[in-house]
């Protein structure tokens, strides 16, 4: 908030409510850059269509496996209490896994989601909570059902329907017919086979992320099943199998031998596009870096700068040698203005690499115009763009995309026990 003194305006401090969609919102954004996944440039649609064919179901929300257990089991202990019905079912939820988050920080455990919130005076549930980051998993890895003439049911729909799931009633209460067979079967919601939870699961004490054999077997047996939409095994169903090694990259020669042919090659390419990415992030930074300093007058950082010659050392022969026009074989669709701007990249890094191209710049600048807008966007010379730009802290050194493989190696560690 401002107000006017002395012919300007004056910034004031003011407290603003803000929903609890606008702090998920912001949680969302808090858990990307903590995972090196802040989208400057827009590679993101590389990340994720890599991700989404070798990892199904995974999201870079995900911390720990047994949270895909703790889930259903929440939502099943509230589907039994008679005392929840349909209106109050969302706010339940909202606090069993307040209190789940509780018992695991209570636990000492790594990976909670909300160990930050719970902490507040006085506790709040997680604004991201694990029904919210783990049901697509749950859905696409089959432990939430679908019915066979619906698709899975959405969280909404969940609360909506309370009353119906088969876990709310008991067979001895279901109304039947003169020989005892049921008029209305009611649709279960997670899969027959899920492990019941232990006893500790009911009590009030510390949780642990740690997974009962029975519990390892059932995701074992989940996530070994999962399919490419070719419907071929998927890598990470190979790799589940195969007890693969998770201290190496995802196309390091161990990983690459697991694959199928097809996902070999494509392997390969998420690799040189990931090259692609930390140069295009890191010129970006090096760029936006340049123009405060240079155009602005306001900083004398030169931390991006600095890093650009070593980033593109490390990675330029895979960067350059990436076949863009090979990317749609892998399920990955550019938008033009990016694939023009990594065009240019690809071009910049075989010729004479001047820190400061202007052609690759206004490449980049287009680009990020057309996604951010004019008031967002840093690289245009314009007004606005220098606003932008005042305003830009960002410190963290321009890394490649991951695909999510931080969080897939975490669960994969969880499922052998390690």
């Amino acid at each position: 908030m401002t107000r006017p003194q002395d012919g300007g305006m004056t910034p004031t401090l003011a407290w603003a409510a803000l929903s609890r969609n606008a702090l998920a919102r912001a949680e969302a954004q808090l858990t990307a850059d903590a995972q090196g996944v802040r989208d400057e440039v827009g590679v993101l649609a590389l990340h994720k269509a890599y991700a989404d064919r070798f990892f199904p179901g995974t999201s870079v929300q995900h911390t720990r496996l047994r949270y895909a257990l703790f889930v259903p089991w929440t939502f099943g202990k509230l589907l039994k209490d008679k005392n929840i019905h349909r209106g109050q079912a969302s706010q339940a939820m909202a606090g069993a896994e307040l209190k789940l988050a509780q018992r695991l920080v209570l636990g000492g455990e790594e990976g909670v989601i909300g160990k930050q919130t719970v902490r507040m005076t006085p506790p709040r549930p997680p604004s991201i909570p694990p029904s919210t980051s783990y049901w697509s998993a749950l859905a696409t890895w089959g432990i939430l059902q679908r019915h066979p003439t619906a698709p899975t049911p959405s969280r909404a729909e969940v609360y909506r329907l309370w009353e119906r799931w088969a876990e709310r009633h008991q067979r001895r209460h279901l109304p039947t017919d003169d020989e005892n067979r049921l008029i209305h079967r009611p649709h279960a919601l997670f899969h027959p086979d899920l492990p019941a939870p232990p006893a500790d699961f009911h009590t009030k004490g510390a949780l642990s992320f740690t997974m009962t054999e029975p519990e390892r077997v059932f995701m074992r047996d989940r996530l070994s099943a999962l399919r490419r939409s070719d419907q071929a095994l998927s890598f990470l169903a190979r790799l589940v199998r195969a007890g693969a090694p998770t201290d190496v990259l995802p196309w390091s020669d161990s990983l690459i031998a697991i694959a199928d042919r097809t996902d070999r090659a494509a392997l390969e390419r998420a690799r040189d596009a990931a090259a692609l990415s930390a140069v295009a992030r890191a010129f970006y930074l090096a760029c936006v870096e340049t123009m405060k300093d240079e155009l602005d007058h306001n900083s004398q950082d030169t931390t991006h700068r600095e890093a650009l010659p070593e980033i593109v050392h490390i990675h330029r022969h895979n960067a350059s040698r990436l076949n863009l026009k090979d990317l749609p074989k892998d399920g990955v669709i550019l938008a033009q203005g990016l694939e023009d701007a990594l065009k240019g990249l690809q071009q910049w890094l075989k010729s004479e690499m001047n820190p400061m191209d202007e052609d690759v710049r206004r490449l980049l600048s287009r680009w990020e115009l057309a996604r951010k807008g004019a008031t967002r966007a840093r690289l245009p010379r314009s007004g606005h763009a220098r606003q932008a730009r005042a305003s830009w802290v960002h410190s963290g050194r321009a890394e490649p995309i991951s695909y999510r493989w931080g969080s897939v190696r975490q669960l994969l560690i969880d499922l052998r026990g390690d």
